[in-house]
């Protein structure tokens, strides 16, 4: 199933139930499903064979969050993965990374980049 396909069918799942949220809460949404997504790895408890399917559930929900907010905002989700892709092409060049010592440079660049509220 492409993007597109599981955004009309997440969209339908919503239609079909009246379910209508502005922006804000669904921006609320994808952060708290985030946060529960997190929950699973405090404590190393990800590491139990067990929590798979909470995981797998867990990154569902922040998805289909993801999917329903750029349905509302009409965002294209492979344009703007494509579009974020090559920014970070152009700021993370591979070169960057091909020994420890350019790893190091990034990391140099990443924390000169925080500082400025990047």
């Amino acid at each position: 199933m492409t993007i597109e396909e599981l955004q009309e069918k997440v969209t339908q799942f919503r239609a079909a139930r009246k379910w209508s949220r502005n922006p804000k809460d669904l921006a609320i949404t994808i952060s708290v499903e985030a946060n529960e997504l997190l929950e699973l790895f405090q404590f190393d408890k990800w590491q139990e064979t067990d929590v798979e399917d909470d995981i797998q559930k867990e990154i569902a929900d922040v998805l289909i969050s993801c999917l329903e907010f750029a349905s509302e905002r009409n965002i294209d989700i492979s344009t703007a993965v494509t579009e974020k892709l090559t920014y970070l092409e152009k700021k993370f060049p591979v070169e960057m990374f091909k020994s420890d010592k350019a790893t190091q440079k990034y990391h140099g660049v990443r924390k000169r980049y925080r500082s400025k509220g990047g």
